[in-house]
């Protein structure tokens, strides 16, 4: 198993630096107006992304490569660039499935999605994510933010977290963890399994009454009751 998530992380990181190998250079604010789609993927270099929950449309600079293939959606930046893109997706309805591979991803905003997948070589994420799958895979990963869904699981060489959440399963694969992990909600069958070096510090509620099982590697666990 070990070796398996090592191979998905190292692929990750060889297309992020193939694809996008230049992550400097000014930033592309959006100028034009999209209908919303329920499935979206995303192919950039260096992309900003904030979800907006008052709307339902889409805002994109204008030299973006946009496809539609089948029911999805497929934004794609020029290769090689050296820009910064800015874009807005509206959040006001949920989405089915979203897909954004970069060299370096920076998200905020509130959205809901089945299934939400970022690969990278630097994510950060600062949402409010609602669904039923979030998989992150990268280089450097910093999470933060409010998650409620079944599962998360992240592979990444080094993790700084800061979160709250309701997830019922969680998986944590990394060479270095550092942060907190508050649980907003325990619910039967709850579990997390992280293998690093680090510390994690988490947070359960009272009346959770021993719900939560942790199973670890290496890191030191400091758990706490609010």
């Amino acid at each position: 198993m070990e070796l398996k998530w090592w191979m998905f992380l190292i692929v990750g990181l060889m297309t992020s630096f193939l694809f996008f190998p230049d992550i400097t250079g000014k930033t592309t604010y959006p100028t034009t107006l999209y209908n919303y789609h329920e499935n979206l993927q995303i192919f950039s270099n260096n992309v900003e992304i904030s979800f907006d929950s008052s709307t339902d449309k889409l805002y994109l600079p204008k030299n973006l490569i946009i496809k539609k293939i089948n029911n999805t959606l497929s934004i794609s930046t020029p290769l090689n660039t050296k820009q910064t893109y800015k874009i807005i997706i509206g959040s006001k309805r949920s989405f089915k499935k979203i897909q954004i591979n970069s060299g370096k991803i920076n998200i905020n905003g509130t959205l809901k999605s089945n299934s939400f997948k970022l690969i990278g070589s630097g994510i950060e994420l600062n949402t409010k994510f609602y669904g039923k799958s979030l998989y992150i895979n990268g280089a450097d990963v910093k999470i933060l933010g409010n998650y409620f869904c079944n599962e998360l699981q992240i592979n990444a060489t080094s993790i700084k977290s800061n979160v709250s959440l309701n997830i019922k399963s969680i998986n944590i694969n990394s060479f270095d963890f550092s942060g907190t992990i508050k649980y907003s909600k325990i619910n039967t069958n709850s579990q997390l399994k992280i293998s690093s070096k680090g510390y994690l510090n988490i947070f359960i509620p009272k009346n959770s009454n021993n719900l939560l099982k942790i199973t670890k590697n290496k890191i030191i666990i400091n758990t706490k009751k609010y």
